[in-house]
């Protein structure tokens, strides 16, 4: 990750510099306080809503956990990263959040919902560029611990 990691705000992007809320080491992510994931989210979205920022307080935390279990599981898990409210270049789209992990690029967006609608299985397929294998979108729910 770039020495930005876990650091990020809409008022100092340049060109060269990544266009992201949060951008750390699984590790990293897992063990930062949510609320601090969550304030360096409002500080890159500055117009959030308090949808969004109940959607972040309710996220965070639990894909945190996923990743601990992760962590715990896979030896290779100090090299993956997470990206959150990752800014598409050209576009004003954001992903909710991108896991680099062994080669892959998982793109989640969380949606609070247990069955995705067509909508939000339309708006995960856009983020694959045209010229990429087919794409299987595929929902799955974040149950409390």
């Amino acid at each position: 990750m770039a020495s930005s990691e876990g650091n990020a705000s809409s008022a100092d992007h340049t060109d060269d510099q990544a266009r992201f809320g949060w951008g750390s080491s699984f590790r990293q992510f897992h063990g930062t306080p949510a609320v601090v994931v969550q304030g360096r989210l409002e500080q890159f979205i500055r117009d959030a809503g308090d949808a969004q920022k109940h959607a972040w307080a309710e996220s965070v935390p639990a894909l945190q956990r996923e990743v601990g279990e992760v962590i715990r599981a896979d030896a290779g898990a100090p090299s993956y990263a997470a990206i959150l409210e990752y800014e598409l270049p050209l576009e004003s789209r954001r992903t909710d959040v991108i896991l680099l992990a062994r080669g892959a690029v998982v793109v989640l967006e969380l949606k609070g919902k247990t069955i995705p609608s067509q909508a939000d299985l339309d708006q995960a397929a856009a983020y694959l560029p045209a010229r990429s294998s087919p794409l299987t979108v595929s929902a799955h729910h974040f149950s409390r611990r």
